[in-house]
Parts: C-alpha cells; structure tokens; sequence
C-alpha cells in the first residue's frame, strides 16, 4: 500500500493505519522490555582504572590521540574551562608524554591567562633532558606549598601510564 498523507498537523501514516507516534511509542516499549536481557550478562570491568576521574586517566592512559585531546581539553580550550589550579599537577605530568603534541597543549595549558603564576610557554620540542630540568622547574612552581600535592600526581600518571598502550598513529594526507 502506497503512504498516505494525514492533515498536515498531524503524523504521517506510512503503509498501515497506525500513525507515527503511536509505532514511536511502541517501539521504545519493546527497547525498555529488551534492554535488561540484553545486558543481562554484562559485568563490571575489574580494572581499577574506570574508578578514577575521566580527565586524568584520559590524559595518562589513553592512546597518542585521546591524550591530546584531553591535554588540550584540560588546557581549557574545550567547552568547559577546568579550574586551573585542579588541572595544571595534570598538565605539568603530561609535559613528560613521549608525543610533541601532547606536550604541545600541556604547555599551554600551564601558560594559559588564567593561572596564577606567570611563565613562559615551555619548549616542547627541547630534547628529554631539557624537558626534564623543565619539568622540575614546573613542579616547584605549581606545588610551592606541599610536596604531597606533587606526589599524588605523580602517582596517578605513573600508574596511569602503566596502563597504556602505545599503538603508531599515521596520518594520512
């Protein structure tokens, strides 16, 4: 049978007399009775890692991409502006990531207008041992008052980072 057309107000009836809405809503019935048994077998991870705050382990654990991105979203150049005093002991582990890019958006994320010390913006691309002596120069920056502050997020991106695994990203033109 050809569809019909309803008044224009209201639905669309298409190949049977029952309009649109009324077939919507059974539909989402069926998807409310199906959606237990079909995730009935489901089981929790027993990693520990999906315990932990999205941001960081995003930043850590993550491959090359997803690592830059959270780095940059944690910079505040996403749709929300984290605090940066809750998000720069993140940037300042992540200035330590093997990939430039990651490094890249961690410094600016440490150089941002909005946080309260002033620096300049960090060489990402400065070899290890530049990068490290950097990194040690952030960290007393950042964690001037408490050394356990710097600890814990040294701790979160090690354990973090034990965790990931690095797959080659190419990038094709």
């Amino acid at each position: 049978m050809s569809a019909q057309r309803c008044r224009a107000s209201l639905l669309t009836c298409v190949g049977d007399s029952q309009p649109i809405k009324l077939r919507c809503i059974r539909a989402h019935t069926q998807v409310k009775r199906l959606w237990p048994s079909r995730f009935a077998t489901a089981r929790l991870s027993d990693d520990e890692q999906f315990n932990l705050p999205e941001g960081p382990r995003a930043l850590f654990a993550g491959d090359a991409l997803t690592r830059a991105l959270a780095a940059d979203l944690l910079a505040g150049n996403g749709p929300f502006k984290p605090d940066p005093l809750w998000a720069s002991p993140f940037l300042v582990e992540a200035f330590a990531d093997d990939y430039p890019i990651v490094r890249f958006f961690a410094a600016n994320g440490l150089t941002r207008p909005e946080v309260p010390w002033r620096a300049t913006t960090p060489d990402y691309l400065a070899p290890a041992t530049a990068r490290n002596l950097l990194l040690k120069q952030w960290r007393e920056l950042i964690f001037p008052c408490t050394s356990e502050a710097r600890r814990q997020a040294r701790l979160l991106a090690a354990k973090l980072t034990a965790c990931r695994r690095n797959i080659d990203l190419e990038v094709g033109e």
